[in-house]
This record gives structure tokens, C-alpha cells and sequence, in this order.
């Protein structure tokens, strides 16, 4: 539970050198806004280690709210939604 005006921050392990991505979340955009998105490297030289994708959001109105991810690769006949992650966040006056 957060409160209305406060920012919400979901972080997701990331590895775009498989060619996988975190795709734009679907969300309700007069509940929430998306405020930042930041994509870190991994903290290793290794080949194939995974870095991370973090969205921050601002909660703007009070009410129970999903937020919708999919992990695919983006290109034409590229696997679409491999991974999927349902959030809910109640927000509170």
C-alpha cells in the first residue's frame, strides 16, 4: 500500500544481450505516471550476466491499480511475452 503522491519503484532483472527486453508497461495512465525508466549494465565483464530495468512511477489518485510487464524479444518472429509479471498497488488517500 503507498499513498497518493508517492512514487512506486519496480525493478526487473534485465538481460537485453540475449536480445530480450522489458516491453512499455501497460498501466492506467490517469492513476499513474511514469515518471523514470533506467536500464543498468551488469556490474560484470562476463558474457551473458544480467543488469537490471527499473521504472519509477508517481501514484496520482487513490484506488487499487495493475501494472502489466512483458519480457519478449522485439524483432519480427522474435518470442513475444516469455515472461509476464502482474503488479497491483493500492494506493491510499
Amino acid at each position: 500500500m503507498t499513498a497518493s503522491g508517492s512514487l512506486w519503484v519496480v525493478t526487473l532483472c534485465s538481460n537485453t544481450s540475449t536480445g530480450f527486453t522489458w516491453e512499455a508497461p501497460v498501466y492506467d495512465h490517469a492513476a499513474l505516471r511514469l515518471v523514470r525508466v533506467v536500464s543498468t549494465p551488469p556490474g560484470t565483464g562476463l558474457a551473458g550476466a544480467a543488469g537490471t530495468q527499473t521504472w519509477t512511477f508517481r501514484t496520482l489518485t487513490p484506488s487499487s491499480y495493475r501494472v502489466l510487464f512483458a519480457c519478449s524479444r522485439p524483432w519480427a518472429g522474435g518470442e513475444k511475452g516469455l515472461w509476464r509479471l502482474a503488479l497491483t498497488t493500492i494506493v491510499r488517500a
